[in-house]
């Protein structure tokens, strides 16, 4: 379990990460957020809804189009299954852009 649990705190450190670096503003301060969920505001204007939209074009699932993030216009991206660092690059990269 611990050894999971490290893979999963790693992979949702770098999108933290990765997310703060490009301008995302992050709704969970690290000292208590979940390392599997990584809650956000979309960046550029768009709703929660657009954002999960753009990001499915892309070929990734993404939360944000439930009643409560919708309503907050915010969006998650959550790496608790079978998720690794190279799965999650190529998002990140096209946020950063």
């Amino acid at each position: 379990r611990a050894a999971r649990y490290e893979e999963i705190a790693t992979v949702g450190g770098l999108v933290r990460e990765k997310l703060e670096e490009a301008g995302f503003t992050i709704l969970a301060p690290v000292a208590t957020a979940n390392p599997a969920i990584v809650t956000f505001a979309p960046l550029k204007g768009l709703s929660a809804s657009d954002f999960v939209d753009l990001c499915r074009s892309w070929g990734y699932q993404i939360a944000g189009q439930s009643g409560y993030l919708a309503e907050r216009g915010l969006v998650q991206i959550a790496v608790m299954g079978d998720v690794t660092v190279s799965d999650v690059e190529p998002l990140l990269e096209k946020l950063g852009e």
